[in-house]
């Protein structure tokens, strides 16, 4: 049986986590993204809406305080803030289960070969989470639960993560620095929250490589690192699967960031990682989305990425 090109994973319980007005992660910035999906280029691809996450999938990355504190921090009504910036509603809860669930069933499906590569459109994001901490939008670390799920569950000895966000995957190295079989990456500006990723921080077997990069950095230079310092760290590594942190707000036109990459650099970039997933495992590559936060270039870099994924070359 063939071997699907690339699925989609939704998560529609994603609109009812309700930010507020102004909030920047809002739900606009899904639909900005079904909008650009609809085009006859994309009808082909599989779509399939996640399934909602079990307390043993969190305890993959979190603790149990961690997982009590969450479902506590959860209003009856209204809205609650956590940390000055995370807002909750009453239906958080169920799009951030949803959302580990939905980078599950992408690990799942790419690791027992239904698909090539999966794209999990989902909120709230998820790198900022730590084992302990809510932080930065951010309740359930889901790239760090699928990467420890592809090992515990699915067959996967080695997984890779490439954090490609403007903002440090903190959540994700805390969750993975004790972790021999897992190996994070992150390029991330320096200076801007949450002021972590250290160049000197490389966990405790050496599976931890920060890139921090100044602002103004462009794509042409943020490509460059992806070449020269991540790519072969991977050669060497050899992972079973590649999984994405694919945050948007190193985008120029990102309200939050100061990097200056165009839309174009992120479909160049999703090449190069899918080409380095064909070459070192069989093409086996699961991006989950995590921030960018001007709607119109969120859209257009997500559409060119996918269709990088799905090999539609009309569309890139």
């Amino acid at each position: 049986m063939a071997v699907t090109p690339l699925i989609l994973v939704t998560n529609p319980a994603a609109p009812s986590h309700n930010t507020g007005d102004g909030h920047p992660e809002s739900s606009d910035r899904l639909h900005a993204i079904m909008d650009v999906l609809r085009g006859a280029e994309f009808a082909d691809i599989p779509r399939f809406e996640a399934p909602s996450a079990t307390t043993a999938d969190l305890r993959l990355a979190h603790s149990d305080d961690h997982i009590m504190a969450v479902e506590n921090a959860i209003p009856d009504d209204a809205l609650a803030i956590i940390g000055g910036d995370t807002v909750l509603s009453p239906d958080s809860l169920a799009a951030a289960l949803r959302g580990v669930g939905g980078g599950l069933l992408a690990v799942q499906q790419v690791m027992q070969g239904q698909a090539r590569r999966a794209f999990v459109l989902t909120r709230p994001p998820g790198h900022h989470a730590g084992r302990n901490r809510i932080s930065g939008f951010c309740l359930f670390n889901t790239i760090a639960i699928a990467a420890l799920a592809a090992r515990a569950k699915y067959g996967a000895a080695r997984v890779a993560i490439v954090d490609f966000d403007v903002h440090h995957g903190d959540g994700t190295q805390d969750i993975v620095w004790n972790q021999q079989d897992v190996f994070f990456s992150s390029l991330h500006q320096e200076g801007i929250y949450p002021h972590t990723g250290l160049l000197t921080d490389r966990g405790a077997f050496n599976t931890i490589l920060n890139i921090p990069l100044p602002a103004g950095t462009s794509g042409t230079d943020f490509l460059a690192r992806i070449t020269n310092d991540i790519i072969p760290r991977l050669d060497l590594f050899r992972p079973d699967i590649i999984l994405v942190s694919a945050g948007f707000d190193a985008h120029v036109m990102d309200p939050l960031g100061g990097l200056a990459l165009t839309t174009e650099d992120y479909r160049d970039i999703m090449r190069l990682l899918c080409d380095t997933a064909d070459r070192l495992c069989d093409g086996r590559l699961v991006a989950v989305l995590e921030g960018g936060y001007n709607l119109s270039a969120l859209a257009e870099s997500v559409k060119v990425c996918v269709a990088v994924m799905a090999d539609i070359r009309s569309a890139q």
